[in-house]
């Protein structure tokens, strides 16, 4: 669980076991198996699909703008309106959020949610 006196950015996205378990399922999602930086600039930047082109890796970059805001914001509710932790509804929530935008930013790729839910790479490639 995470604690206030660790929480330096890196701790608080990253290496908490709550923010690593919402990667983790993020990694698992699309199928890939990393290991994750613990300093915001390197994970952004190895946050990187291979087989893709730049574009498709701009709207994945998407997912990991969604999960850095969810953990965000269940820390405030959890500090502020004794919210609690629960993985899953903080990775659904992200993926929610993602697809928002990428179907806002790229309506073109028509994307169902239950599509990007259970198929994200492939509807990434449809993105053109």
């Amino acid at each position: 669980m995470c604690r206030l006196v660790d929480e330096s950015s890196s701790h608080l996205f990253f290496t908490c076991d709550v923010a690593m378990g919402v990667w983790n399922m993020c990694n698992k999602w699309v199928g890939v198996s990393n290991v994750n930086h613990f300093m915001p600039r390197q994970h952004f930047n190895h946050f990187y699909l291979f087989g893709i082109d730049g574009k498709q890796n701009n709207a994945w970059k998407c997912m990991w703008m969604a999960v850095v805001w969810v953990i965000w914001k269940q820390r405030n509710n959890i500090i502020f309106s004794s919210g609690t932790i629960d993985n899953i509804e903080m990775f659904t929530v992200a993926q929610l959020k993602t697809w928002g935008w990428i179907t806002t930013k790229f309506p073109k790729a028509e994307l169902s949610y239950s599509d990007w839910c259970l198929n994200p790479l492939s509807c990434l490639k449809s993105i053109r």
